[in-house]
């Protein structure tokens, strides 16, 4: 600033005249400039009007480069916008896969929970039928024992009653004779064998029963996570979708706002370029001679 001002400074008073800053800023000799005779309207005129366009074409720089500075900081919001829209969208799309592999998850474990009470309904089936006819088996075993002894109590009855003849007293006896001569220990085995197998079928079907009530209550509970698993995808890919068009509203507001910098810098070039054309303009206006008046 020294060296600057040393150098402005022609008469070495240590300060700086308006003639001094004159030389210095249009480049001109002192003795050129203090001699020139005074100005004509016309030139007046001229270096007015290009004064005012100077100051146009500055006012014009400055407006340029506040619109250039407010397109940038819209476009950085713009930028940030989209950064943060494509960030929930890229959420969004792992949600959705998400969903959408919990749905397959979910189908399929009401497959197989599906598969599982079909296969334990058929052997509670199958166990319920086979006790069934267990019971059918001692029952009839019951009934031919029953019939048995009856007969034999009937016999027995008749072979002691003095009322009837003595043939018949005889028969009955004879009769009676012959069934306690029949064998008896078969139908004994037979129901005793049949009653435990009939008391372990129906233990059985009912443990298959109880466990065909789970297995069902398993398919209801799988089959009820598929709707909610179906419904749940079904939202994610709609916020998915809207996500999407965030992002590509977003990307278009971002584009738009950069393309705005690029004309605002544009403008801010032909601006400056306007300045300086007028500023060099008052320059040669102001070294341009003029006459003094005098004839």
């Amino acid at each position: 600033m020294r060296a600057f001002l040393k150098s402005v400074d022609i008469d070495f008073n240590k300060m700086v005249s308006l003639t001094e800053y004159l030389v210095s800023k249009y480049r001109v000799q002192w003795k050129e400039l203090v001699h020139k005779p005074q100005d004509d309207k016309q030139a007046a005129e001229e270096r007015k009007a290009a004064q005012a366009a100077v100051d146009l074409a500055a006012q014009k720089t400055e407006e340029a480069s506040e619109a250039h500075k407010a397109a940038a900081e819209r476009e950085q919001v713009a930028k940030d916008e989209k950064k943060e829209a494509s960030e929930k969208a890229g959420e969004a799309a792992k949600k959705s896969a998400a969903a959408k592999a919990k749905e397959e998850e979910s189908a399929e474990a009401e497959t197989k929970a599906k598969a599982a009470a079909a296969a334990s309904q058929k052997a509670y089936d199958e166990s319920k039928a086979a006790a069934d006819e267990q019971k059918k088996a001692l029952d009839k075993v019951l009934a031919e024992e029953k019939k048995y002894n009856d007969a034999m109590a009937d016999f027995k009855v008749k072979s002691e009653d003095m009322s009837l003849g003595a043939v018949k007293r005889n028969k009955a006896a004879n009769q009676l004779a012959q069934l306690k001569a029949k064998p008896t220990l078969g139908l004994q085995t037979a129901k005793v064998t049949l009653t435990a197998a009939e008391k372990r079928a129906k233990k059985a079907a009912k443990k298959v029963e109880a466990a065909t009530r789970a297995v069902r209550e398993t398919a209801y509970k799988a089959e009820e996570a598929l709707k909610e698993a179906k419904e749940a995808r079904k939202a994610s890919e709609e916020a998915e979708k809207l996500a999407k068009e965030a992002e590509n509203e977003a990307t278009q507001a971002a584009n738009a706002a950069e393309e705005a910098r690029k004309v605002a810098e544009a403008a801010v070039e032909a601006a400056r370029k306007a300045f300086a054309e007028a500023e060099e303009e008052l320059k040669k206006l102001l070294a341009k001679p003029v006459s003094s008046g005098q004839g």
